[in-house]
C-alpha cells in the first residue's frame, strides 16, 4: 500500500507492531492511538491533537 499526494487516505496508528506481535498480544494489548482521515485527525486516544485541530 502506497499513500499518494491528492488522494484520500485512512491511516491508523497503533499501539503496537502488529505484525510482530503475539497474537494474544493484538487481541488484549493493541490500541489505536490516532486515525487520520483525508489529513485530519479524526480521533486522537489521548485527545491532545483532535481538539488543536478544530
Amino acid at each position: 500500500m502506497r499513500l499518494v499526494p491528492g488522494q484520500a487516505a485512512y491511516v491508523a496508528i497503533l499501539s503496537h507492531d502488529i505484525f510482530t506481535v503475539e497474537p494474544e498480544v493484538v487481541e488484549t494489548q493493541v490500541r489505536c492511538e490516532m486515525t487520520i482521515l483525508d489529513g485530519e485527525i479524526a480521533f486522537d486516544r489521548l485527545g491532545q491533537f483532535a481538539s488543536a485541530a478544530e
